[in-house]
């Protein structure tokens, strides 16, 4: 069989919880009666040209987050999930490969960068590329049998699902002769690829066991609702492309992250309004401080302060300019002396005018004083 590789394929969605599928999708139908290849996990549909029987089941397959076109042709593959780190129930890690590396088998689906494959297949199965992922299951050994549960379809409906054990002896008549033969079995399943990350493992907690079926989809796209009971425990059924979000610390982190942003962001404003106001207070002081004292120093009380007293100088003085002055006297009003002599008044000018008589006097003149004969009293007063 021819093997497909580099396909870009679809996002299906995250696959980070347990799921699991409907007790359906572990039903092998025969192609025929007398065949020895079964499909497992497929859905009875006549009406496809040249697809058989059969085509994938999407109820068996984890819920996507968005409605894709169901696959025409069972086993070609439908899409990968990722983040996946999480296989169905009833499946295992079957194989594992990484970027650009040789792994345990040729991925259908490419890889980026960084990201590391694993196919999920039903437990007992190998990973196989057979035009697309698929998962084998052969029986051909009598010493190690296998139990497996099967239908027929009959129109779009799987019938009489039994046990069966393979490889098993069967008895047929050929041309009249009875011929005894081994009957084995080639069981095909889909492959689950999940695609992931080391960062993926790290930020993923242990994830809740969670129990539900996706639907089967219509060829038009349409899915129904429905439950199936298995062991006493009703499983419900939810449509396809409306699965759950997967859950993780990516939510819890980024809102950490944020709020302390914001919080980060108040704080530096708060310090620059601080800063600036600081250096507004100290702009005003120097400008209202001539003296350079700042404004906010405390003010004091200045007491005028008498002129310095300079010893000798108001004795200097006096020797130098005041020979003779007497040290005690006072400065102030000094009183005149009142004569002696009778007090004239002054007539009202009504009074007989009496003229001065010549007299015998003589005027005398005053002797001439030198400068040298000054007496220096004399002068001041």
């Amino acid at each position: 069989m021819a093997t497909v590789t580099g396909q870009s394929g679809t996002l299906l969605g995250p696959l980070t919880t347990v799921w699991v599928p409907p007790a359906t999708c572990t039903a092998m139908i025969p192609l025929c009666d007398n065949c020895i290849v079964g499909y497992m996990a497929q859905s009875c549909d006549a009406d496809i040209m040249g697809a058989g029987p059969v085509r994938d089941n999407t109820a068996c397959w984890p819920p996507v987050l968005a409605k894709h076109a169901s696959p025409t042709h069972p086993f070609n593959g439908w899409g990968f999930y990722s983040p996946g780190i999480q296989c169905p129930t009833g499946y295992a890690e079957a194989c594992t490969t990484e970027y650009q590396k040789r792994g345990d088998w040729p991925a259908q689906f490419s890889l980026v960068e960084g990201e590391t494959a694993i196919g999920c297949c039903p437990s007992g199965f190998e990973c196989a590329n057979n035009y697309g992922n698929t998962c084998i299951q052969k029986a051909t050994q009598t010493t190690n049998p296998i139990t497996v549960k099967t239908a027929s379809c009959s129109g779009v409906t799987a019938v009489a699902i039994d046990d069966a054990v393979y490889p098993t002896s069967v008895t047929r008549i050929v041309d009249g002769d009875t011929i005894t033969e081994l009957r084995t079995m080639t069981i095909y399943a889909p492959m689950i690829q999940m695609n992931f990350r080391a960062s993926d493992l790290v930020k993923s907690s242990t994830p809740p066991t969670a129990s539900s079926e996706s639907t089967a989809a219509t060829s038009s796209g349409t899915s129904e609702s429905q439950s199936t009971t298995m062991s006493g425990v009703v499983q419900s059924q939810e449509p396809v492309g409306e699965a759950p979000p997967a859950t993780s610390m990516d939510s819890g982190l980024k809102i950490g992250v944020t709020v302390g942003c914001i919080v980060g962001a108040l704080a530096v404003g708060a310090m620059i309004a601080w800063l600036v106001l600081r250096r507004r207070k100290r702009a005003a002081a120097v400008k209202t401080s001539e003296m350079g004292v700042p404004a906010d120093a405390p003010y004091q009380q200045v007491q005028p302060q008498q002129p310095p007293q300079y010893p000798g100088y108001d004795q200097a003085y006096k020797q130098d300019y005041n020979p003779g002055w007497d040290s005690n006297a006072h400065a102030g009003v000094y009183e005149m002396e009142v004569p002696s002599g009778s007090v004239a008044e002054l007539g009202n000018g009504n009074e007989a005018r009496v003229e001065m008589g010549e007299g015998d006097a003589r005027p005398a003149e005053m002797s001439a004083i030198s400068k040298d004969e000054k007496n220096p009293d004399d002068v001041r007063r």
